[in-house]
């Protein structure tokens, strides 16, 4: 449970002393291993999967029992989910509910991938010269300032979140 891509990091949400792009990294190298390790058990056990289907499938029903109540499950609880039967609805709306109202939102974000302009962009898209806005941060203390930096590794080089950056840039905007 996150707030969505541009969200988390427009607002340098973490979790755990970790950022949404250390979760992804987690997540995918873990899945990664997840069927990496699957291949390897269903090739290192083949022939034994192989023989307890036909054992079990030929010698009785305890197989067929335990294959019918698995699949069963499976079915009940995908219509759980499709149907939005709780507690499957109760996770849902909680994802939803906290994905779309994150702590820490001070200002919309002006478009998708914002944070990924660079200070260049942002000032003309506030219709402001990237001279001005510049002069402006750095007044304000702020270090390592380049025109083709993005909003984002500005933010973070000052240990600023890309929304706080944007909102120093909004100042400087009405002070002009």
């Amino acid at each position: 449970m996150r707030p969505e891509g541009s969200l988390a990091r427009w607002i340098s949400w973490e979790f755990l002393g970790l950022d949404k792009s250390s979760w992804e990294a987690i997540h995918i190298v873990f899945c990664a291993l997840f069927v990496i390790a699957a291949i390897f058990h269903l090739a290192l056990n083949f022939k034994a999967i192989v023989v307890y289907l036909r054992t079990g499938l030929d010698n009785g029903r305890k197989n067929w029992l335990e294959l019918a109540v698995a699949v069963g499950l499976v079915v009940v609880l995908a219509l759980v989910v499709i149907w939005r039967v709780p507690p499957a609805s109760w996770m849902m709306e909680g994802r939803t509910n906290f994905k779309n109202y994150p702590r820490g939102l001070r200002i919309e974000i002006p478009c998708a991938d914002f944070e990924k302009q660079s200070l260049r962009r942002v000032a003309e898209y506030l219709g402001l010269g990237p001279e001005t806005v510049l002069k402006e941060l750095e007044d304000k203390g702020l270090r390592w300032l380049k025109p083709e930096s993005t909003l984002e590794e500005t933010a973070r080089q000052n240990g600023l979140s890309p929304q706080e950056l944007y909102l120093r840039i909004l100042d400087a905007r009405a002070r002009e």
